[in-house]
């Protein structure tokens, strides 16, 4: 696949759909973190409440008193994946869930059932890396499930490298190498196409 990164604005999608509006403070109900190697290697951390973990990704877990072992095997079953580890904790009395995978090559991240809704592709050319993920659309919700409605999702990539251009309408980095996009979790669970595009500068 052709990344093509160079030459993008900063922002170029519309912030009424993507939600750029929103304030920096607070925490997420899910985030995904990402970070990059030079040689396709990655990381990907997962941070989420049970009930965002149902919503988003469709999976069966009890989102009162959920069962580790249940995400485990969302998020196994790929064997150049590996599942680093799987905790839980409570925030606001919530269960929540974190999530570490590691891979030696970053396309093989979309065989992870957990990962699937995202195709990740990443691309060399002299001194810059091109980086690119699509995220499409959760699946239909299993059951109806409580939620206040202005809780935020969360897609962050950490670059090896000074992040020159990118495509989030958050137009924020953190240390010039964090690229993060942000949604109410209401948007992304109304769907629509995240297309997070990356032009790197790499060390």
């Amino acid at each position: 696949m052709t990344l093509p990164v160079r030459g993008l604005l900063w922002c170029v999608v519309a912030c009424a759909t993507t939600g750029c509006a929103m304030a920096g403070a607070g925490e997420y109900e899910y985030v995904e973190t990402v970070t990059l190697s030079p040689d396709g290697a990655a990381t990907v951390e997962i941070e989420s409440s049970a009930t965002a973990l149902a919503l988003l990704r469709g999976i069966a877990v009890d989102t009162e008193r959920p069962d580790p072992n249940v995400v485990r095997g969302f998020y196994a079953g790929e064997p150049m994946v590996t599942t680093a580890a799987v905790d839980t904790f409570t925030r606001d009395e919530r269960p929540f869930f974190r999530v570490r995978a590691e891979t030696a090559d970053l396309t093989r991240l979309s065989r992870v059932r957990g990962l699937a809704w995202s195709l990740y592709r990443i691309e060399r050319d002299g001194s810059r890396l091109f980086y690119r993920q699509v995220v499409g659309f959760p699946p239909p919700p299993a059951r109806e499930l409580e939620w206040e409605g202005d809780e935020r999702v969360a897609f962050r990539v950490v670059v090896p490298g000074e992040v020159e251009s990118h495509t989030s309408p958050n137009g924020r980095t953190r240390g010039g190498d964090t690229v993060v996009w942000e949604q109410p979790l209401s948007v992304r669970l109304r769907g629509g196409v995240i297309d997070l595009q990356i032009e790197i500068a790499s060390r």
